[in-house]
């Protein structure tokens, strides 16, 4: 039932994202939805709480964006902070209207920084890896000609398997605290697509890389492979009964990339 909701979603649906809706901060939700400070919100996402790596966050931004948008970031942070960290992709869902309608040059400058705030670490959570991917997917989206978007998909799923296998190991593995587990959840998922094949579960080593390299190729997959293939990934997300965080952000960003929208009742139990 899930899978068969991913881009048609129903009153049920609509009910749940008004439900999240009221549950944000007034003063948060005012500024997510303004084209003056949407973009300051999304940023404060990725902010630090550790008060080093949080001051050369911001400082990242003051050099990019100016010492206005640090001061707007910086008074998101409380209220970002506190946030139930299921609220946080759908939050940037909320602030793409404002966001996308900045001049073009301001958004490649945006993204820029977006990158330098997820790289200031040296690593790249799940949640990270998902707002990049949801927000560069919106604005590309936004900008390529309808021409463009409306291109002819052929891709069959025997083709795609490398890629498919990449998503469904990672996937498994973000969701899993042990190998043996993850593994299993690996083989169900790809088991509904290849039932008489074997599968070999192996976890790339650089996932970011190999997840965006992946998404770029399956994007070419017909809607109806795209469905096939996200009803795999959601037999590996629930194969243990569990549905993880990391696992409903994971699938966001890759709904975003195959642009198939996520309903928002799919969350982390």
């Amino acid at each position: 039932d899930r899978v068969a909701a991913v881009g048609n979603p129903s009153w049920d649906h609509v009910a749940y994202a008004e439900r999240l809706i009221d549950e944000l901060p007034d003063e948060l939700l005012e500024r997510t939805r303004s084209v003056q400070h949407a973009v300051d919100v999304v940023l404060a996402l990725l902010i630090d709480r550790e008060p080093a790596l949080r001051e050369r966050q911001l400082a990242i931004v003051e050099e990019g964006m100016g010492e206005n948008h640090r001061r707007r970031v910086e008074a998101c942070l409380a209220e970002v902070d506190t946030l139930n960290p299921l609220h946080r992709l759908p939050l940037v869902e909320i602030a793409f209207p404002g966001v996308k309608r900045r001049p073009r040059q301001a958004l490649q400058v945006y993204l820029s920084v977006i990158g330098r705030l997820i790289r200031a670490d040296g690593d790249v959570s799940v949640f990270e890896f998902a707002l990049s991917k949801v927000v560069s997917q919106h604005l590309a989206d936004s900008m390529r000609p309808a021409a463009d978007a409306a291109e002819e998909r052929d891709l069959k799923l025997r083709r795609a398997r490398p890629e498919i296998e990449v998503l469904l190991a990672v996937l498994a593995d973000q969701g899993h605290t042990e190998e043996a587990a993850a593994r299993r959840a690996y083989v169900a998922g790809l088991g509904t697509l290849f039932p008489q094949d074997s599968a070999d579960y192996r976890v790339p080593d650089n996932w970011v890389a190999a997840v965006d390299h992946a998404l770029e190729r399956l994007d070419g997959l017909k809607p109806m492979f795209k469905q096939a293939l996200l009803e795999a990934l959601v037999q590996t997300m629930g194969h243990d009964g569990q549905i993880t965080l990391e696992e409903v952000e994971l699938l966001r960003a890759i709904c975003a990339a195959l642009h198939c929208p996520m309903p928002p009742e799919l969350k982390a139990s």
